[in-house]
C-alpha cells in the first residue's frame, strides 16, 4: 500500500463548550449502586463553519446503570470542540451536507476531542461515586468507520 500524502496544515483549538451534563444524583446516593451495572454510549457529529474555518466535533458521552430489565440513563455529557485551520478550504471539503475530511486527519481530531471530554468529564464527576469508573480506551478508527455505516447519532 502506498503512503498517503503528509497533511500540511496549521490548527487551534477555538473553542470547547460544554452544551449540557445531567447527573442522576439519586442513583449516586444508592448504597446498592454497583459501577459494574455501567454501560457506556458516544455518539459524535461534526459540523463546519466555511465562514469562521472552522470544523465544530460534537460529543455526546451517556453512562447507563442496567439494572435488571431496566436501562437507566444516569449521566449524560453534551460538549463540542472547534478546531480553526489555516487552509480550511484544503482540508475541509463540503457538498451540499456531505462533509469529506482525510480520514487519518478526521481519527486523530475525534480522537483528541474524546480525551479532552474524558478530563472535562472528570472534573464534572469529581467526588461522585461515577469517578471510580474506567473510561475505556476508545478505537476512533473503529468509531469513524461504524458511522460511516449510519447517521451521525447523538
Amino acid at each position: 500500500m502506498a503512503e498517503k500524502d503528509t497533511i500540511q496544515t496549521e490548527l487551534a483549538i477555538s473553542d470547547i463548550n460544554e452544551k449540557s451534563f445531567f447527573i442522576d444524583e439519586e442513583c449516586f446516593n444508592d448504597k446498592n449502586f454497583n459501577t459494574d451495572l455501567i454501560s457506556l454510549g458516544i455518539g459524535f457529529k461534526t459540523e463546519p463553519n466555511k465562514e469562521k474555518k472552522s470544523l465544530e466535533i460534537i460529543i455526546s458521552y451517556k453512562f447507563f446503570c442496567d439494572d435488571k430489565d431496566n436501562q437507566i440513563e444516569i449521566l449524560k455529557f453534551h460538549y463540542s470542540i472547534t478546531y480553526k485551520f489555516s487552509n480550511f478550504d484544503d482540508i475541509v471539503k463540503i457538498n451540499g451536507n456531505a462533509i469529506s475530511i482525510d480520514d487519518r486527519l478526521y481519527i486523530t481530531l475525534v480522537g483528541a476531542a474524546i480525551s479532552t471530554g474524558r478530563g472535562l468529564l472528570y472534573f464534572k464527576t469529581k467526588n461522585t461515586k461515577l469517578s471510580q469508573l474506567i473510561l475505556p480506551l476508545i478505537d476512533t478508527n473503529e468509531l469513524l468507520n461504524n458511522s460511516k455505516k449510519s447517521p451521525d447519532k447523538e
